[in-house]
């Protein structure tokens, strides 16, 4: 590139367009059950959404025209949406693996609910992560809130309230061993 030439910005449409591309490749590669190379791609997209709305900021400093209105309330709502579908199914692809990482799928699952509040699956997805953290009350929380009543979420249900029932049955026996006087 010459001195004299300006670098080209990636206009958001591209980046929202590139996004929904990463998307979609990674719904095929969860769909053939190739969950890190789907997690690959719903990283790809959301890299991809959160750049959206810099080139304000970038071109301005580098002197080139950029719009430095805001970003229009459609393309936001546009980016969120896919940002929130994106973590959605990163949480999927994790808890398909063989050792999931619990607390990255709450984050991701946070994520969503951030931006879609009664979002069912991640509800879901953040019940069972909580489950799996020994986080039972919080668990059998979000699976409620999940409000689905198939076979899965209703052996969640149980397991929580067993685990809240053993975590229970250990603080009375320790309370009880603080408290009861040598003989």
């Amino acid at each position: 590139m010459e001195s004299s030439e300006k670098p080209k910005l990636v206009s958001d449409k591209e980046k929202i367009e590139t996004a929904e591309r990463f998307k979609k490749e990674g719904n095929e590669q969860y769909k053939a059950k190739n969950y890190k190379v789907a997690i690959g791609k719903y990283h790809r997209a959301i890299i991809q959404l959160k750049a959206v709305g810099q080139n304000r900021n970038i071109g301005n400093l580098m002197g080139l025209s950029a719009d430095s209105t805001d970003i229009p309330t459609e393309v936001k709502d546009r980016t969120n949406t896919l940002k929130a579908d994106c973590y959605n199914n990163l949480a999927a692809c994790m808890l398909q693996q063989e050792e999931p990482n619990y607390e990255k799928i709450v984050e991701h699952c946070n994520n969503v609910l951030e931006a879609s509040k009664g979002n069912v699956k991640a509800l879901y997805r953040k019940g069972v992560a909580c489950y799996h953290l020994k986080n039972y009350e919080e668990a059998l929380e979000y699976l409620q809130q999940s409000k689905q009543n198939d076979t899965l979420t209703r052996k969640y249900l149980t397991l929580c309230k067993e685990g809240i029932a053993k975590q229970e049955q250990e603080l009375r026996t320790a309370y009880k061993k603080m408290f009861t006087q040598p003989t």
